[in-house]
């Protein structure tokens, strides 16, 4: 009994399984009505606008220093979220024109730049919301202290500084789901589109086999015909009335009976050599035949042939005298 739960329960999770893999990677729409093309597309866009925005505000902050004071190592956190926001953005554009034209390879860059800015969000995330939740009750109300001068408003200050760390940590894991939705949707396009061009290959060298197989027929009819010096025969191994399968095996195939050719015809012919005096006496009709295929007859037969004859001749008259013998003693 508890083998069949076992068994019942990883068929349930191996379904699950399966169906999460459809939802996320599956089929030609994202989330079930979002086709694949169109979320790409938007999700490209988007990222040209956003990255774009904070990359102007990075760059124009650096560029304007003197009106803020900067620590060596702040102005290196700047420089290297400056440099990441523009490729982002660079990454993008060339993400949009890749699911303009269906590009693979546009497509992939794009999907690579966002599993990078993942990791990087994930790491800046993960930290600044490690800071927050190890600020203490203390650093709060020095906090509120410092800024806030009346006593009652700084009770305040703490209540909405833990809301805030609350409302905080809520942003930042919602930012890393909107950008791993994103880069899975990417995925998706780009395995769609891997799968729509090696149909194509398929249907194309299909369309070029079928487009050359009448010129291959023609072929094999022409080196027949040139061989045989007039009308093209039928191969033994190849029938011209029966489709072509490229699947099937010629060498299991049973060739077809051969035509009678004259090269035949003389082959069947008995040769010179094979003529004996005692055949040519019981089958006379061999010298006929021989003659009549051009083939030259030995001499020795001929004599052979005519001795027989004079002797039946001589025979047939002797036993016609001696039936007159009887004949007139009687």
């Amino acid at each position: 009994m508890t083998a069949m739960k076992t068994n019942a329960f990883a068929q349930k999770a191996k379904a699950v399984g399966l169906w999460l893999f459809e939802f996320s990677l599956g089929g030609r729409m994202f989330c079930c009505c979002l086709p694949n093309r169109v979320g790409v597309i938007i999700g490209s866009f988007l990222h040209i606008i956003i990255p774009a925005l904070l990359a102007s505000i990075i760059w124009f902050e650096i560029a304007t220093e003197r009106d803020m004071m900067f620590s060596k190592s702040e102005r290196l956190q700047f420089i290297f979220a400056g440099l990441l926001e523009t490729l982002l953005t660079i990454a993008a554009i060339i993400g949009f024109a890749g699911a303009i034209t269906r590009k693979l390879l546009f497509v992939l860059i794009y999907g690579g730049a966002l599993y990078f800015n993942f990791a990087v969000m994930l790491g800046v995330i993960s930290y600044f919301l490690w800071m927050i939740n190890h600020a203490t009750e203390e650093d709060l109300r020095v906090a509120c202290q410092q800024t806030i001068r009346n006593t009652q408003a700084q009770g305040q200050c703490s209540s909405v500084l833990n809301t805030l760390r609350g409302v905080l940590i809520g942003v930042g894991i919602l930012l890393l789901l909107i950008e791993l939705w994103g880069a899975f949707m990417v995925t998706h396009y780009a395995r769609q589109l891997r799968g729509d061009k090696s149909r194509k290959r398929v249907a194309r060298i299909s369309k070029l086999a079928q487009d050359r197989l009448p010129l291959l027929h023609s072929r094999l009819s022409s080196a027949e015909t040139t061989e045989n010096g007039g009308a093209a025969e039928p191969s033994p191994y190849f029938d011209n009335d029966k489709e072509f399968n490229p699947y099937d095996d010629l060498g299991c195939r049973s060739p077809l009976p051969l035509p009678d050719t004259p090269s035949r015809l003389t082959s069947a012919m008995p040769s010179p050599r094979s003529l004996s005096p005692f055949s040519v006496a019981q089958n006379p009709s061999l010298i006929s035949h021989e003659a009549a295929a051009g083939l030259a007859v030995p001499s020795s037969v001929g004599t052979v042939s005519e001795q027989d004859s004079s002797y039946d001749r001589a025979s047939h008259q002797s036993h016609t005298s001696s039936e007159r013998h009887v004949t007139f003693a009687i």
